[in-house]
Order: C-alpha cells, then structure tokens, then sequence
C-alpha cells in the first residue's frame, strides 16, 4: 500500500472531540453548526446553570451519545477525549477561561469580544505563544 492509500483510513484523528463551555444561546447556536460537520461530535458540556444544561441536553440529536456533563469548567478540560473547546460564556470570563484550554492542550474557539479588558491581551498572548512552543 502507498502513503496516499494510508491516509483515506479513518482514524481517530478524523474526528473532533468538542468540549462546550456555557450552553446558553450563542452555544446551541455555534454547537449546532459545529454539528453539521461529521467529524465533529460534542463529548462534553459545561455550564453552571443546570436548566440551560437540560434544555441543551434535550436538543441535542437523539443518535448521538450522551455527552459528559459537569458544572466545572476544569473538568471538562482534564477530559482526553476533548480535543477542542468552544466557549460561549459572558465575555469577562474568556480570557481565564482561554488560558486554561490552552494550557490544558485544547484547541480553542472563542468568539468577540476575546477581551473584556484591554490588559488582559497580555494574559492571552503569551498563553497563545507557550502553547505554540507545545
């Protein structure tokens, strides 16, 4: 078999495991479109009101496993099969909530504003830069 031949294999790399920080309306939005694609697939969700996690929960498609739930944000990051994160918090809890994705190895989706405050570009630069060295 030829290298090209190798890479029409489907593997686990042909898939996204995504991670939902703050299920209110701009993340069923931005999840759902996410969704379109079949190689993505939503492994976890997190928000810290449970009735926001329900009504997410319930529209979500019926053939599609159960993603883990937690009120934590933390724990959905410390989960391996949360490749990439999309975060649809209120936007003063964006750059806290970046830093630690990416410290954490996950690839990030943030939508603007990325700050609330402008010294906090600081804060997400060189947490942008350490992880590129990764």
């Amino acid at each position: 078999m030829s290298a090209r031949s190798y890479g029409r294999i489907p593997g686990a790399n042909d898939r996204v495991g995504l991670g939902i920080i703050g299920l209110g309306r701009r993340g069923a939005i931005v999840s759902s479109a996410f969704l379109e694609d079949e190689r993505a697939g939503i492994h976890a969700v997190c928000d810290i009101y449970d009735v926001q996690t329900k009504a997410f929960l319930s529209r979500l498609p019926k053939d599609l496993p159960p993603p883990h739930t937690s009120v934590a944000f933390q724990e959905l990051l410390s989960r391996a099969d949360v490749d990439a994160v999309l975060i649809s918090t209120p936007d003063h809890l964006h750059v806290t909530m970046a830093k630690a994705a990416l410290e954490a190895g996950k690839h990030v989706y943030l939508e603007k504003p990325t700050l609330h405050r402008w010294e906090d570009r600081a804060i997400l630069h060189k947490t942008v830069s350490q992880a590129q060295l990764l």
